[in-house]
């Protein structure tokens, strides 16, 4: 008998510590966007092509094409804006945007091969077709900044990273995604949102969370490796060796594969209470042993907490805005929540610590 219930407390035990060991895993890792930094964004451009009603003031300000003017009223005759092969191929903004930005756009596939770009270097209408130029020898659309455009299936997103500039050689990474619960089909008309936040780039789809991109290895102003994960942060892949501009153009592009756009619209940083949004504010990088902050963007009382992934608070100090602080603190490797906390609003951002 006293066996018999030795076993049984052993078992209730091994259960608990299993119980908690599961609670413990799922702890480290955050939710989603639980870590999203609280900021705010303003509509800076907003164009509905279902209304048959041409702006082209207002189309030409934020887009351009390969061919100026070559869009008109008559391609939103049928209730969207096609692009086709080949002289309507693409369109990309004509402001390199440094993150937090939203990028949002009602879309639709006739096919694979084609999709949204992020973070494109462009600057000229040669470097443009880079936007939609694949290495020939895969199926592949482009080879510049992040990619998202529908498998050869349809099954799943592909979300496509591209290395150093080198023609027909550009080095790629590519991970793969598979659809949300409920979407028959990529190919089929949704809305894909995406609010990048520097090192962190959420993708929604038809409103729901769907893909998470983790940017790390920031070298200048590029960043060089990371992790993709799906809504229930469940990583489908890493990538090495790219070359992820820390800012850059937007674009839609396709190649051989026209796509009908319903709307589009970018969401920028506004003034709030007469004090610029302080994501553009705030810099904290690590430099040895030491956490640098740069609060020149900033004015009156911060509160500055940094927590690592599970919450818990490793320093907290307060600070004057205009100040550039050195902080000797030696941090654990991984990944850190750098809240700083002022009069008028708060930010939240990461620190990766190597």
């Amino acid at each position: 008998m006293k066996n018999m219930n030795l076993l049984k407390s052993m078992k209730t035990i091994c259960i608990a510590l299993g119980l908690l060991g599961t609670l413990l895993v799922s702890a480290s890792v955050p939710a989603f966007d639980s870590d999203k930094p609280t900021t705010t964004l303003v509509t800076s451009y907003t164009q509905d092509f279902t209304t048959n009603v041409w702006d082209n003031t207002k189309f030409y300000a934020q887009w351009d094409a390969l061919n100026p003017t070559v869009f008109t009223a008559t391609d939103i005759a049928l209730g969207y804006l096609r692009l086709t092969w080949d002289t309507k191929r693409m369109i990309y903004s004509k402001t390199n945007y440094a993150t937090p930005y939203i990028f949002e756009t009602d879309i639709e596939h006739e096919a694979y091969k084609g999709g949204i770009v992020l973070r494109a270097k462009v600057t000229t209408v040669v470097n443009a077709e880079y936007l939609q130029d694949a290495n020939y020898a895969t199926p592949n659309f482009n080879r510049e900044g992040i990619a998202l455009y529908p498998s050869s299936d349809a099954n799943s997103m592909n979300v496509q990273f591209s290395g150093v500039e080198a023609a027909a050689s550009t080095t790629r990474s590519l991970i793969v995604v598979p659809k949300p619960t409920g979407v028959t089909s990529m190919l089929t008309r949704g809305v894909l949102k995406v609010e990048d936040f520097g090192t962190s780039i959420y993708v929604y789809y038809n409103g729901n969370p769907y893909i998470r991109i983790d940017l790390g290895g920031l070298s200048g102003t590029n960043y060089t490796s990371g992790t993709v994960y799906d809504a229930n942060m469940v990583s489908k892949g890493t990538f090495t060796g790219m070359e992820i501009a820390a800012s850059g153009r937007v674009a839609i592009a396709q190649r051989v594969a026209a796509k009908r756009i319903y709307s589009a619209t970018i969401k920028t940083p506004t003034i709030v209470s007469g004090v610029t949004n302080l994501m553009s504010k705030f810099n904290v990088s690590q430099l040895n042993s030491a956490i640098l902050m740069d609060l020149t963007g900033l004015s009156g009382q911060q509160l500055i907490s940094i927590c690592d992934i599970q919450g818990k608070i490793v320093l907290s100090r307060r600070a004057v805005g205009g100040e550039k602080l050195k902080i000797e603190k030696a941090l654990k490797s991984g990944v850190y929540i750098v809240k700083v906390q002022g009069a008028e609003q708060s930010i939240k951002t990461k620190l990766f610590v190597r």
